[in-house]
């Protein structure tokens, strides 16, 4: 991405990835105060009744964990990045913090993901993920907004079984934020590939109701793209900007 001649150029940008993407690595990440932290990870999940569900939903799962090839049972908390991760010294004075993560923002009552006809109640109410609100609510030096995910995050939010990668509903989120648009409007990007998977979706339907016969498996992925593609949100102050 060409920065040069742009607000974008006054960014430095620092990847911190593969074995340096530990729960250790993500500390650091925050203790040096970033203007904006984007994390895209799995989000820890815990089934409806779990005591550590309330907590933990939602932390960050880090490059600690070995794989499901190699790991064998529950996850410990050694291995990802929850609230009480966050040290009392971080200063995010300034910050915009960004989750790609299931569960990263929030969990609703009942699975938004299950099959036609049935409604699994996945947690006892619905409620915010506690990182969130750590990061947000910290007496001194608290974010200004965290952007998340609620519910399971898919990987149709980045690919796309037909046109392969699709990142420009992030691409376009956060080279707003870097020009200085406010988070809010930032986020447009994700109305707006909501309102056209909602169309073709409306679409597919409209013609079902006509007779035609569609594609399960197309019917199928346009509706977990419509609702993943959903389920974005802010939490925190959607009117404020970032500086570099």
């Amino acid at each position: 991405v060409a920065l040069e001649n742009s607000p974008k150029a006054k960014w430095r940008f620092d990847r911190v990835s593969d074995a340096d993407a530990t729960k250790a690595g993500l500390a650091k990440c925050l203790q040096s105060s970033p203007s904006l932290l984007f994390t895209a990870s799995h989000g820890m999940a815990f089934p409806n009744g779990h005591a550590k569900q309330d907590a933990h939903q939602g932390a960050l799962l880090c490059q600690d964990w070995q794989g499901p090839l190699v790991h064998r049972g529950a996850i410990d908390p050694s291995l990802y990045f929850c609230a009480d991760d966050v040290p009392d010294s971080t200063d995010l004075t300034g910050s915009a913090v960004f989750h790609f993560a299931c569960y990263g923002a929030g969990t609703p009552l009942y699975d938004d993901f299950g099959a036609a006809g049935t409604r699994t109640q996945i947690a006892a109410g619905p409620f915010l993920a506690r990182l969130p609100q750590r990061l947000l609510g910290k007496p001194d030096g608290g974010a200004l907004a965290v952007i998340g995910h609620v519910e399971r995050a898919w990987s149709y939010s980045f690919a796309s079984p037909d046109f392969g990668a699709q990142t420009k509903s992030f691409e376009m989120c956060l080279h707003a934020l870097m020009s200085g648009l406010r988070i809010g409007a930032a986020m447009d990007a994700f109305a707006q590939r909501h309102a056209v998977l909602a169309v073709g979706l409306n679409r597919i339907l409209d013609d079902i109701r006509h007779g035609a016969r569609a594609d399960d498996y197309e019917v199928a992925a346009q509706w977990t793209m419509h609702n993943d593609a959903r389920n974005y949100v802010i939490l925190g102050d959607p009117a404020v900007r970032i500086a570099p």
